[in-house]
């Protein structure tokens, strides 16, 4: 092997290791932090929704939590 193969070859097991190091970071800071749905929150008026529109809303809240 020449020097210049030692090179790529060192270039691609650096790659490898960080591709393994950072998946491994992605992966616990999401089991640690959550996913967000990536959607902002609006400001919505829901002062006006009866008892049953509420609960219906939290159930689907609490079910998109799982």
């Amino acid at each position: 092997m020449s020097t210049a193969d030692n090179l790529v070859l060192g270039d691609k097991i650096e790659e490898d290791r960080w591709e393994t190091i950072s998946e491994v970071v992605r992966q616990k800071a999401k089991k640690v932090l959550g996913v967000t749905s990536g959607r902002r929150k609006e400001d919505k008026e829901t002062w006006w929704w009866n008892e049953e529109v509420q609960e219906s809303i939290s159930k689907k809240k609490r079910a998109k939590m799982k």
